[in-house]
């Protein structure tokens, strides 16, 4: 017997050539036996079946996936996979129809990054990005996002920091710790706190009127 890690001399098998030179950043293995590899410079995939590494634009119908910088990849229940683009929002390739549809935030900046993507058990996509957890209903396209000021420890998340257990609880890693949660029974606070007034200065002088009365 052995024990221990083994490395093998992949490299014969495998045609690695596309990926000379190349930042690997996520390597995905979906439903159906294909193997998705994102990198610093575009998207790369091993058809099922295949040996080679080749751009993924040849198979999924598009043209504009090879500069893209991949941080995160994730199939949903229908078959759909997500990919998170670095200063570029997030993409979403549909397989039935072939077709690549993009998501972007009204200010594309490095807070706006996409680290993690998960799907809770109702379909939602939630994303962790460098402004807070966003969760997104693909079939309105509307998202919500959540910031410290619903509680979370910290609005900046980390690279390859997300996980799904068997209940379906969500893990996402950030710079302040762990947030941790099971959408199934996240309930969004929803009470707007009363505006109470503490007391009235004008010109830096406390006031005198009586605002009870008014």
């Amino acid at each position: 017997e052995r024990s221990g890690i083994h490395l093998n001399d992949v490299s014969i098998a495998y045609n690695w050539s596309a990926l000379k030179g190349k930042n690997v950043k996520q390597v995905f293995p979906d439903s159906e036996n294909n193997i998705w590899i994102g990198t610093s410079a575009g998207l790369y995939l091993i058809k099922s079946g295949e040996k080679i590494v080749r751009i993924a634009n040849k198979f999924i119908g598009q043209n504009d996936t090879a500069a893209l910088y991949i941080t995160c990849i994730q199939e949903d229940q229908q078959g759909n996979m997500w990919f998170g683009i670095e200063d570029g929002g997030f993409k979403k390739y549909d397989r039935r129809s072939h077709r690549l549809y993009s998501f972007t935030f009204s200010q594309q900046t490095k807070r706006n990054n996409v680290y993690g993507i998960l799907e809770d058990n109702n379909g939602f996509i939630w994303l962790s990005t460098g402004n807070g957890l966003i969760k997104l209903n693909p079939a309105t396209r509307k998202f919500q996002r959540y910031t410290q000021t619903d509680g979370l420890p910290s609005n900046t998340f980390n690279y390859n920091a997300y996980f799904k257990d068997d209940d379906g609880t969500f893990y996402f890693g950030g710079y302040k710790g762990l947030v941790s949660f099971n959408p199934s029974s996240f309930k969004p606070n929803t009470i707007k706190a009363p505006i109470l007034f503490t007391g009235l200065k004008t010109l830096n002088h406390p006031g005198t009127e009586d605002i009870t009365s008014a």
